[in-house]
């Protein structure tokens, strides 16, 4: 016989649980070589610190080089300059700047470098992004003249660094400004990230030149986790930090990618944020590093954390993914924040029946007569859709991990 699992508890719920966390110790004692004798574990829910632990020489403040989280800080620099008007998402590179117009490879969209399906290259063959002898300038004009794509864009995921490179210029372009003053005034001084920085100054590599700390980036992964507020300032309007959440490679074919699919936790197939990993579609993000260090939102939960270290990702993926699932195991069970709606919160509960093939939905939804239920697949595909009833026959759907949503509200379910 099928049955059905459903993952539930309200965002706000963070005391339902005895929670253990003595797990994640033994994991990072287990694993202290790989982690260079050094790492800190650090997790917050709904902003208080839920888990802390130092091993080594560092702690919450030290501060170390990064690598590809840097593309996090990157994606809500650009996002910050959507919310301004000053950029889209969807405007070609050529738009602003010609040079690739002119060497006919202008019509990659700034939404496709940040999603690494811009079509060009990961790595320059003249390596011109990790040039320290060139302003940023310089090299992103280089890269116009010398840099032949790949593939066409949209057609392809290919994780690098290029493509940010070029977004890093557009920036500097439609503001007047450099990368560094650019992200100390939007993100680094609204944030409190008082210690995080890219390097070099004159080239700085926009995909993976940041520093940071413990306690710079859980300000920043706070912030991401508030819908963009931080220490009551708006610092990206909220509809932009859901960006994160969205899978912006539109089906592109996977070239190369880094991560390989995640079998705690991440669905069927990679997908891609601004700058960011969907772990789970809609529900958790994170952005690892080469050296390791891995931050992760989960919104879920309500929930933050960073594994900070300076060792190899290859060495320490595994025991990060078993640091991460287990703070999933003492946190089970949520649906997805609720959202306002014609003055009224509501909520979404449902239940199995016997049988295992209907789904039974109490709600305090008031309209109900006006709402649409639809259920979607892991690939975010629409595989029931339905007006709203308390019994939906869900018989001629497969095994497998499902969304129903109304409104803005998402329950996840799993059909055995």
């Amino acid at each position: 016989m099928k049955k059905i699992i459903f993952i539930l508890l309200l965002i706000f719920s963070n005391s339902c649980f005895s929670q253990d966390f003595s797990s994640i110790e033994t994991i990072v004692n287990n694993n202290i070589g790989n982690y260079k004798n050094n790492v800190v574990v650090w997790i917050k829910q709904n902003n208080q610190t839920i888990y802390k632990l130092e091993k080594g020489s560092i702690d919450t403040v030290s501060e170390q080089l990064i690598a590809s989280c840097t593309k996090w800080l990157t994606g809500a620099v650009m996002l910050s300059l959507v919310d301004e008007g000053l950029i889209s998402l969807d405007d070609s590179i050529g738009k602003y700047l010609p040079i690739f117009t002119t060497y006919k490879k202008g019509s990659a969209t700034i939404r496709q470098c940040m999603a690494h399906t811009s079509g060009f290259p990961a790595q320059s063959p003249q390596e011109f992004e990790r040039n320290n002898s060139l302003s940023l300038a310089q090299a992103v004009d280089s890269i116009a003249r010398y840099v032949s794509p790949l593939f066409s864009p949209g057609e392809k995921f290919n994780y690098g660094a290029v493509s940010m490179h070029i977004c890093g210029r557009i920036a500097e372009i439609s503001t007047g400004k450099s990368w560094a003053i650019l992200f100390k005034e939007r993100i680094a001084t609204p944030c409190q990230m008082n210690n995080t920085y890219y390097f070099p100054l004159s080239n700085p590599l926009i995909a993976g030149g940041g520093y940071s700390s413990p306690k710079d980036y859980m300000n920043f992964l706070q912030m991401i986790l508030n819908e963009g507020m931080f220490d009551s300032k708006q610092v990206i309007r909220t509809d932009l930090i859901n960006e994160f959440f969205k899978d912006q490679t539109e089906n592109a074919e996977i070239y190369y990618s880094p991560i390989v699919i995640n079998p705690f936790f991440i669905a069927d197939t990679i997908r891609y944020g601004i700058g960011n990993w969907l772990d789970e579609l809609q529900v958790q993000s994170s952005s690892p590093g080469l050296f390791g260090t891995y931050p992760w939102v989960d919104k879920c939960r309500n929930l933050t954390g960073i594994i900070f270290t300076f060792s190899s990702l290859d060495s320490v993926y595994t025991s990060n993914i078993g640091i991460i699932n287990e703070v999933r195991t003492q946190i089970p069970n949520c649906i997805i924040k609720s959202v306002q709606s014609n003055d009224f919160q509501s909520l979404i509960n449902i239940y199995p029946n016997p049988s295992q093939n209907i789904l039974q939905l109490k709600t305090n939804h008031k309209q109900l007569n006006n709402l649409i239920i639809r259920i979607f697949n892991n690939n975010g595909n629409i595989v029931l859709e339905v007006k709203y009833k308390n019994k939906i026959d869900i018989s001629s759907l497969k095994s497998g991990q499902y969304y129903l949503k109304i409104e803005d509200e998402i329950v996840k379910f799993i059909k055995e």
